[in-house]
């Protein structure tokens, strides 16, 4: 389905995945083999609500856009050293972004959903972290 402002649409339940008009034709395939489902678990948790997940994808690469501004947080070069054979988190204009080096499209996305799990792992057990140790350090 063509879309006002130069976009294609195609629908998939109660999911649509959005592309360019320029998009090539011969990728739009790989979008119809996509299992959306599987990104509920970690895009429809509370506080981190989102309906939409805005991606850039190029020829040699999947990353979700600034758009969806993930927060940036302590020691996230650390994990881009123990992750660069899989994705890399990216901070432009305080947001950080997921990228993985993946030409084929369902590959790409897989990489991003397990580094989405990774990425809330880790805030929430910072958020533990900072919740205890200020707990223990107002009881002196």
């Amino acid at each position: 389905m063509e879309l006002e402002g130069g976009y294609l649409a195609k629908e998939f339940g109660r999911y649509a995945v959005v592309v360019e008009s320029t998009f090539p034709k011969d990728r739009l395939k790989e979008l119809e083999e996509l299992d959306i489902g599987s990104f509920h678990e970690v895009l429809w948790k509370p506080g981190n609500f989102r309906n939409i997940l805005p991606l850039q994808i190029a020829e040699s690469y999947v990353e979700t856009s600034y758009e969806l501004c993930l927060q940036p947080f302590p020691g996230m070069d650390l994990i881009n050293n123990v992750a660069r054979d899989n994705f890399e988190l990216r901070i432009k204009d305080c947001c950080v972004s997921i990228r993985v080096n993946e030409t084929n499209i369902k590959s790409g996305l897989k990489l991003i959903l397990n580094a989405f799990r990774l990425y809330y792992k880790i805030i929430e057990a910072q958020e533990e972290t900072a919740l205890s140790i200020a707990q223990k350090s107002l009881q002196l």
